[in-house]
């Protein structure tokens, strides 16, 4: 809700705090009184403001409304008596008029009178003289007093608002509905986007993976953010819902007002408004004036801050309006790699950004105003995505069916791939600054055995490892030089535990962040008439984002890679790793691990909406409009590995020439990798040394919308308002090809299994390795599959009954019931490995992430209420509500990717905002939510940190077999999601080992990493399976001893992708029951026109949970934020000095996460308050 200013704005106050004027006509003699209160130029001052000259676009309307507008219009303030100006109408005002002249036409026959006070007030009365418009009373009120400071008791000033595309009075509007003017901002020190959720009931604001965000209101925001997926909550910037912005990282600059709507406003607003809509008003040019404001800022970590706007009028009919703001300071973060590297800074998470906005306003004519808008945003610091990661370790499995792993002399090698990195407990204990068990990388893993079958199955080897086999070779202290790429024995992450400061992580990869956004806007509104506007808008917004990180930011081991070097090896890697130092194209040379990812954007969006909005005087008004939006963008997500360039220099992956920069299109047997010899700024994109996730995508939407006003008497109106929205969205898939060589150069094709011209599909046979191979011509580039075209035509609508009673108890209520759908369209989901790889595991994956997701749909109850009393010193709007939500969209990250599940859900909650303003010296303001969500009955999902559910659940396989232990176990380096075996069978190739072409191999020959990856959907990396099924002609095909076979696509829950875990009555994530936000400020004068306030504002958020799951890993603990301010004017210098402290106590909560991959270890990214900041400001108006 509105809150009032550090001093008086312009013209806004209004009737609801003018009961304590007791306003009467005086006899002349009080006249005298009067005067001898005035100073000596008060006649001067009053001619002044009388006699000042602004443009009117007032409709003919009720007095009050008229009232207000010209109030708004002149800058000046106007107190009244609402019984005064109750059921009188005033004519239509248009042109250039005084202050004088303007007052006289609206109260015209009127019989009231008005007076000058204080500089910029016209105090309203009744008066025997129409002449005389000084006979008004402003005598002193008891303590001595004049009434105006009464009315004035704590600045209770009023904000216009145009919620419903219309200005009104903010308490006029049948919505629950907050806002801020800039000043209101500055006060609660409201900077950015997530400050928001301090000021705003069942309001929340979280971080998610890659570089997006997720403002929640009542529970309903961006759980979903894969590339076509919609936002929840509209962004707009002047009316207009920007589908990609950097209002979230930018802090606000020259601004009207902000204002925040909740529950559904698919009418007006469309289709990504199911929760609510953030409408941020930036300020427009004054024709005819010329005043200015420059803000200087300093504090803490080096902060400093610029912002300023000046309103330059350039003749009669132009105006143009400047403004700027930049921010630059330290990071809130500290890097421990500093200490071991002098590249690399200690502090982390820095800001250098500005924003700049030209504004052009013209009015040719009494009835047409132009503005012109173009704002731009840079931004190129080391801003992280995301910093401290948290894990509880997995250090693997130790009983697996009854089988003692740690009584195995190999238990090292089955634990690497009997585990998930990190375990899901909670994050509040001490173990959740863990390490994750780096073997839980599936190339990590595979790069540990990948010598394994060099030296036994296909020419080119390394080397001959001395130890092949030996147990012991870790306890010994041996390090084999020859027989994988990796030392056996070094842990990959070098401490296995961190600091436990949230924002102290350890990454001697520095953060890179570039981001850019410009945005053009048209808008005209012409007036067809006094009481017709017709309103254009268009935009257009180009966005561009780099960010690159470290994946990891924990310290890493050296030693990593052995010494592969020398006349000991194979001549084509004499020069392979030498000395243990490997040289990756992309990330450089070293002997430990990196990985690094790199997220990157283009966008570009077109949008058009006309209205027609009626403003009569009798009892039917309407809103009628056209909107189309055009909305392309390229989103990719990289990640790079040195360990996954080396993989892709060694079989099966580097064709029978050896290194595969010397493979060619036609390739050999394995098949070629094609690695990307540039430098990671220069990259081609189409190295399969990397991981690539690319997803062109494409939104045509139109919509035809419109809502009537129904007057049905003085005190009850009825809107309605309909809908109809076309959307079209297109996603062009382009599946991952991780070191996946090309299928037409493989094992199946070579065998005569497929021919020329076959599909990707003809490839069925692991053993031939169709389940490592992909589909791009020699192993290079990213083909697309066939575009994903979806349309929906959908009906969005509200009724809203609102009743303006008159109430003993209150100076003004308004009751309002209404009922509203929203919708928010579906989408497709990032596609998985491409075929034929991907088919193996398209069961599992269609489990864990369909290819496409549904729409959303919302039906929203609301009643509420809106009312001043007390004389306007009080003001207490609440609202109750019940949605019932079908479809809600939420994300997980599969595969390196966002992959999106529909849940429906039932949420029921109530808020209550008051403002209480005793005095005018002191001012109270509170915000309260509660919120209940419940995920409905019957809905289910794979827990990634979870897939056996427990261990402990029962399957039955199509041919009646059944298994009731389940474990986890790794894939095959080209894979990347667990999978679950049962655990009988993962004992007995423990025990009793394989079979290879029928006979019978101990674990210790063929290695425990093919044993137990060939369980998975895709086998092992060479080709090795239990499914039974023998590749034609072969002799060479894995097996159990026991002959029991297991195919993961058909024997497993979900095609081995795990059990679903019921989530039926669950809390929707990121959802609190309880938020509450206090505040409070006293002004205190101090003499020679300096004023002083101080103003503290608290905020308390719930518990929730950070996933759908609701296990004791997703709980977020209760957290809570305090700010301090201080600050003085003086109005006549137009100066104000500030100081503050945000996050006083200096607290560091977990306020939102989210989980990684499977193949990352499932670490858990999480976000913090920013740490305590001390400033100081001063600002100059002129």
């Amino acid at each position: 809700m509105d809150t009032p200013s550090r001093r008086p704005s312009a013209g806004l106050s209004r009737a609801c705090v003018s009961v304590a004027l007791a306003l009467a006509m005086l006899s002349p003699g009080l006249r005298a009184q009067e005067e001898l209160r005035q100073p000596a130029n008060a006649e001067s001052a009053e001619a002044a403001v009388l006699g000042q000259v602004h443009e009117y676009r007032i409709a003919a309307r009720d007095l009050a409304g008229a009232l207000d507008q010209l109030a708004q219009q002149s800058g000046l303030q106007i107190i009244y008596d609402a019984a005064l100006v109750e059921g009188r109408q005033a004519e239509a005002l248009e042109g250039r008029h005084s202050v004088g002249q303007a007052m006289s036409q609206l109260l015209s026959d009127s019989g009231l009178r008005w007076a000058v006070v204080n500089g910029n007030t016209l105090v309203l009365g009744a008066g025997p003289d129409e002449d005389d418009h000084s006979a008004i009373d402003i005598t002193p009120a008891p303590g001595g007093t004049t009434s105006v400071e009464i009315a004035q008791r704590g600045g209770l000033e009023e904000i216009i608002v145009t919620g419903q595309k219309k200005a009104e009075r903010l308490q006029d509007v049948p919505i629950a509905i907050s806002a801020f003017s800039m000043e209101d901002l500055d006060a609660q020190k409201l900077e950015g986007g997530f400050d928001l959720l301090k000021a705003i009931p069942n309001v929340t604001f979280s971080k998610t993976n890659f570089t997006g965000y997720n403002f929640q209101i009542r529970g309903i925001g961006t759980q979903a953010v894969s590339a076509a997926t919609d936002p929840g909550v509209a962004v707009s910037f002047n009316n207009t819902a920007l589908i990609v912005n950097r209002l979230f990282e930018q802090e606000y600059l020259d601004i009207e007002r902000v204002e925040v709507l909740r529950g559904p406003q698919g009418t007006l607003y469309g289709r990504n408004a199911t929760s609510g809509v953030i409408n941020v008003i930036s300020a427009k040019p004054a024709i005819g004036e010329e005043f200015g404001e420059i803000k200087l800022e300093g504090g803490n970590f080096s902060a400093q801050r610029l912002r300023g706007h000046y309103n330059i009028p350039l003749g009669d009919t132009l105006a143009l309006r400047a403004a700027y703001a930049m921010t630059q300071r330290d990071g809130y973060g500290f890097n421990q790699a500093a200490a071991d590297f002098a590249n690399v800074r200690s502090d982390v998470d820095d800001r250098d950004l500005w924003t700049g906005r030209l504004s052009l306003g013209w009015e040719p004519t009494e009835r047409l105003r132009v503005n012109l808008l173009w704002e731009r945003f840079e931004e190129d610091d080391q801003r992280v995505r995301s910093a401290k990661q948290l894990c509880h370790r997995d250090e693997g499995l130790t009983d697996i069916g009854g089988y003692d792993v740690l009584a195995n002399p190999e238990f090292q090698a089955i634990q690497r791939i009997a585990n998930q990195g990190c375990l899901p407990k909670s994050l509040y204990d001490r173990g959740a600054f863990d390490t994750p068990n780096g073997d839980a990388i599936p190339f990590v893993s595979g790069a540990r055995e990948n010598g394994l079958f060099l030296i036994s199955a296909f020419p080119g080897p390394i080397g001959f490892n001395p130890n092949f086999g030996n147990p012991d070779v870790c306890f010994e202290g041996r390090r084999d030089q020859y027989w994988s790429l990796v030392d056996q024995c070094v842990d990959v992450f070098a401490n296995r535990n961190q600091p436990r400061d949230l924002r102290t992580i350890y990454s001697r990869i520095e953060p890179v962040y570039r981001a850019d956004s410009d945005i053009f806007e048209l808008s005209l509104d012409y007036h067809l008439s006094d009481t017709l506007v017709l309103s254009s808008q268009t935009v257009y917004v180009d966005d561009d984002l780099y960010s690159t990180q470290d994946f990891n930011r924990f310290e890493i081991s050296p030693g990593l890679f052995n010494d592969i070097s020398g006349p000991g090896v194979d001549p084509i890697y004499a020069d392979f790793a030498p000395g243990g130092i490997y040289c990756d194209p992309q990330l450089g040379c070293s002997d430990s691990l990196l990985i690094q990812d790199v997220s990157q954007a283009t966008s570009q969006q077109f949008n058009q909406e006309i209205r027609l909005v009626s403003s009569f005087a009798s009892d039917f008004n309407f809103s009628f409009g056209a909107n189309y939006t055009r909305f392309k963008t390229l989103n990719e997500y990289y990640v790079f590995s040195n360990l996954l360039s080396a993989l892709a220099q060694t079989a099966p992956f580097d064709g029978p020439g050896g290194v595969s920069p010397t493979c060619t299109s036609t390739g050999g047997e394995r098949g070629c990798i094609y690695i990307d010899p540039n430098e990671l700024s220069e990259i081609n994109g189409d190295g399969h040394n990397y991981f690539r996730s690319s997803n062109p995508y494409q939104l045509d939407s139109a919509a035809l919308f419109g809502e009537l006003y129904w007057q049905i008497s003085d005190t009850v109106k009825l809107t309605a308002g309909l809908r109809y929205t076309w959307d079209q969205k297109v996603f062009t898939p382009i599946p991952s090809q991780t070191l996946l060589p090309d299928y037409r150069e493989g094992g199946a094709f070579n065998q005569g299994l497929i021919k020329e011209g076959d599909p990707p599909e003809a490839c069925t046979i692991l053993g031939y390795q169709c389940g490592i191979v992909g589909n791009a011509p020699g192993g290079r580039g990213y083909p697309a599959d066939p575009d994903i075209v979806q349309t929906w035509r959908e009906p969005t609508g509200r009724i809203v009954v609102d009743w303006k009673p008159t109430l003993p108890f209150t100076d003004e209520t308004l009751l309002y019931a209404s009922y509203s759908r929203g919708y928010k369209g579906g989408g497709a989901n990032p596609p998985g490995i491409a075929a034929p790889a991907g088919i193996f595991i398209a069961a599992a994956q269609g489990a864990v992430a369909p290819r496409t997701f549904n729409p959303e749909y919302v039906n929203a109850y609301e009643i509420g209420t809106k009312n001043a009393l007390f004389n306007g010193m009080l003001i207490v709007n609440g609202a109750a509500f019940m949605y019932d939500y079908k479809d809600y969209q939420i994300s997980k990250i599969v595969d390196r990717s966002a992959a999106n599940e529909n849940f429906d859900a039932e949420i029921w909650g109530f808020e209550l905002e008051t403002i209480f303003a005793p005095s005018y010296d002191w001012q109270f303001n509170a915000a309260l939510g509660f919120l209940s969500t419940e995920v409905g009955q019957g809905e289910r999902s794979i827990d990634l940190m979870d897939r056996t559910q427990g261990g402990n659940q029962s399957f039955t396989t199509a041919d009646g077999r059944t298994y009731d232990e389940w474990v986890l176990l790794k894939p095959n380096p080209t894979q990347t999601s667990n999978c679950v075996v049962p655990a009988e069978l993962v004992r007995s190739a423990l025990e009793n080992g394989t079979t290879f072409g029928g006979q019978p191999v101990p674990p210790s020959l063929i290695g425990t990493s093919m044993i137990l990856t060939a369980f998975c959907p895709a086998g092992n990396i060479i080709g090795g399976n239990y499914t039974g099924i023998a590749a034609p002609g072969a002799t060479d095909t894995f097996g159990l001893v026991t002959g029991e076979t297991f195919n993961a696509t058909t024997d497993a829950p979900n095609g081995g992708a795990g059990f679903f875990a019921d989530v039926s009555g669950n809390e929707l994530p990121n959802s609190p029951r309880f938020t509450a936000a206090v505040g409070a400020q006293y002004s205190f004068d101090m003499g020679s026109a300096w004023r002083t306030t101080v103003r503290m504002d608290h905020y308390i958020q719930g518990k929730s949970f950070a996933r759908i799951y609701n296990t004791e890993y997703d709980r977020l603990k209760s957290w809570q934020n305090t700010n301090l301010s201080v600050w003085t004017s003086n109005e006549q210098w137009g100066v104000t000095v500030e100081g503050y402290v945000k996050n006083l106590f200096d607290e560091t909560p977990i306020t939102g996460t989210f989980l990684n991959s499977d193949d990352t270890g499932l670490t858990t990214n999480i976000f913090t308050l920013d740490p305590r900041l001390v400033g100081v400001s001063i600002t100059k108006q002129f």
